[in-house]
């Protein structure tokens, strides 16, 4: 949470308002129609939209907090930055890759507050195609900051305070989002349905309860919206070294595996030459939800991890050729770097990274997210057992979603959590493991236990692990 004295230091040179010098040589936007949509309790906001339409065309604005303006790299405020790789996410507590001076005052692009940007302009023709695209630097006055909540509120029609001509425009971007997102599955882009938890404490900081947070049409529309700008960026820096989000094709052995399992659920991959639109076709066929709180997951598993890169084999999961990260500098570092080096190339200056330097900021970025998602899931298991030595002795429904050789791993339906039943706790018979079919099977009575089963538990006990014992339904 400290940061080192040389960092302060430097802090203390930069100015929170924005200067006359700041503002040269920047396309000034300030009375376009601006507005930011982040989770209730964000303070960092990294990204704000606007769109304007027109008999002819429409306008989609995704205005980029100028970082690289006060954070470069002869300054020990970018060494930091490198070395931080990315923001920490915790619940309660964030440790952030910049100072809290930049990160929630000077860049985050507050309403009411002049801000320096990086714009991707895109215009569409009136059935939603790209006609051209461009960058540019910028100034931004946001009109209004919005949650996620309140957006979706709007879009289903619930009461909002939420004023017309802003309530009109974002009716106006949904509709855009929703073709973005049509064609976005034609190119064959893989949507899966992966809830993450979210934590309710009370005022002491205490958690009192779970929940699965849900994807909605607010988070789908900042998502299409962000992805268009990283895919024109990356594909404008693409003639020259530079950091790509890659994620390479899966393990042909792990798709084949994936393969197997599906078919003893009745569910086919029936093109492995078009992974894209067969994953796409399985996910579709998959009618009832426990099949995607279960199969959902396996198939993410089979997948390799994206990471960063300065070779680009393409980005398999988004289902693109070129892309990379721009739209979040205040909280990642490849974002702050693209952002340098997409200054650089509008204004005409030489390449400040050579390969060899963009190739380290990868590796060390790749290594700082990897340990940033371990830190993050360790947290939220251990804040989860936490809650859940309060329901031992407690009953609840679930469905299997794993099945290991010595136990069941089961999800609850009520909450987010996922327990162990150990094989050794079924009495009723001897459970042998067959990994094919993913299931048990009793030696003596040939009771099966499989994926996507429903089941009655009793949380049993707390350990290094949720442990949880079948019943037998009433």
């Amino acid at each position: 949470l400290e940061f080192p004295t040389e960092v302060i230091r430097e802090l203390e040179t930069i100015n929170e308002e924005m200067t006359e010098n700041d503002a040269k040589d920047r396309q000034d936007l300030r009375d376009l129609p601006t507005i930011t949509i982040d989770p209730v309790s964000a303070k960092d906001y990294d990204d704000a939209i606007g769109y304007i339409a027109t008999d002819s065309n429409i306008k989609l604005y995704v205005h980029i907090a100028d970082v690289s303006h006060y954070v470069k790299p002869e300054l020990k405020l970018f060494e930091e930055a490198v070395k931080r790789g990315n923001s920490y996410y915790f619940p309660k507590m964030v440790i952030p890759m910049l100072p809290e001076k930049l990160s929630n005052k000077v860049c985050s692009l507050r309403p009411d507050e002049d801000k320096l940007t990086m714009t991707v302009e895109t215009i569409f023709d009136s059935d939603f195609n790209i006609i051209r695209q461009k960058a540019y630097q910028s100034i931004i006055k946001s009109d209004a900051r919005f949650s996620y909540d309140e957006i979706d509120d709007l879009f289903e029609g619930k009461k909002n305070e939420i004023k017309p001509e802003l309530a009109e425009m974002l009716r106006n971007m949904l509709a855009l989002s929703r073709e973005l997102d049509k064609k976005r599955i034609k190119r064959g882009y893989i949507k899966l349905n992966l809830p993450e938890t979210e934590f309710i404490f009370n005022d002491e900081g205490i958690v009192i309860d779970l929940k699965r947070s849900n994807e909605t049409e607010s988070h789908v529309l900042i998502e299409n919206f962000m992805l268009l700008a990283n895919e024109f960026v990356a594909q404008k820096l693409s003639d020259k070294p530079t950091l790509y989000r890659i994620h390479e094709y899966p393990d042909e052995e792990k798709i084949l595996s994936l393969q197997e399992i599906l078919s003893n659920y009745k569910l086919t991959l029936t093109d492995l030459n078009d992974l894209h639109h067969s994953l796409q076709k399985v996910l579709a066929e998959m009618k009832e939800e426990n099949y995607h709180r279960v199969f959902d997951k396996i198939i993410l598993r089979s997948f390799r991890k994206a990471r960063y890169s300065t070779e680009n084999p393409g980005h398999f999961g988004l289902a693109m050729d070129t892309y990379t990260h721009f739209t979040s500098p205040i909280r990642r570092i490849c974002d702050l770097i693209v952002h340098l080096q997409l200054k650089d190339r509008l204004t005409g200056k030489p390449d400040r990274f050579s390969r060899g330097e963009l190739e380290n900021y990868a590796g060390k970025a790749s290594e700082c997210e990897k340990i940033a998602d371990e830190s993050e899931r360790e947290v939220e298991i251990k804040n989860k057992l936490l809650f859940m030595k309060k329901q031992i002795g407690e009953e609840f429904t679930g469905i299997i979603v794993g099945v290991q050789p010595s136990s069941l791993l089961v999800e609850l339906d009520s909450l987010p959590v996922s327990g162990r039943v150990e094989l050794s706790t079924l009495k009723d018979d001897y459970y042998e493991y067959f990994e094919k079919h993913q299931e048990i099977v009793g030696k003596r009575y040939g009771k099966i236990y499989k994926l996507t089963d429903p089941v009655r538990v009793m949380i049993s006990k707390i350990d290094d692990d949720i442990y949880l014992n079948i019943l037998k339904n009433k």
